[in-house]
């Protein structure tokens, strides 16, 4: 008796969840647009002309004259407990963080313009793997002191 009602549970909750799923997927609009509202449609292109000098790293207009159309710059910068603070550190456009041994993390600075790079950073370390593919991933030029011995 038991097992029946269990089994009448479990088919009527599994119809429940088939419903509702297909209840969600309809291709009804979920709201009505207000007549008021003025909608803008991302399919029309626009006429406006974009400033050349956008920053591929931030989307911001800020890029030197120099930087348009040149390789951002990487650079592996070190990030244990003793190497802090670290020099420039508010200077980047992104900064990836990724673990490497011992629990450490090492950071990559990546900068779209090189003018923007500040005369003193760092500490610098060596180059990691990981950071090596991101940093060929973006075209970017990568600087770093020693490597991590690894080969493939």
């Amino acid at each position: 008796m038991k097992n029946s009602i269990v089994k009448i549970v479990s088919i009527i909750m599994a119809l429940s969840l088939m419903m509702l799923t297909f209840a969600a997927c309809n291709d009804e609009p979920q709201y009505e647009p207000d007549e008021n509202s003025t909608s803008t449609s991302t399919t029309e292109p626009t006429t406006e002309a974009q400033p050349k000098n956008v920053n591929p790293l931030t989307g911001k207009a800020d890029l030197s004259d120099s930087a348009i159309g040149a390789r951002p710059v990487a650079i592996m910068i070190e990030n244990s407990p003793s190497a802090r603070p670290q020099w420039g550190m508010s200077t980047p456009d992104v900064i990836f963080e990724g673990m490497v041994e011992g629990g450490i993390t090492r950071m990559m600075w990546v900068y779209a313009d090189a003018e923007d790079i500040p005369e003193k950073v760092g500490p610098t370390r060596s180059a990691r793997h990981d950071f090596v593919e991101i940093a060929a991933g973006l075209n970017a030029i990568y600087i770093h002191w020693g490597g991590s011995g690894r080969t493939d």
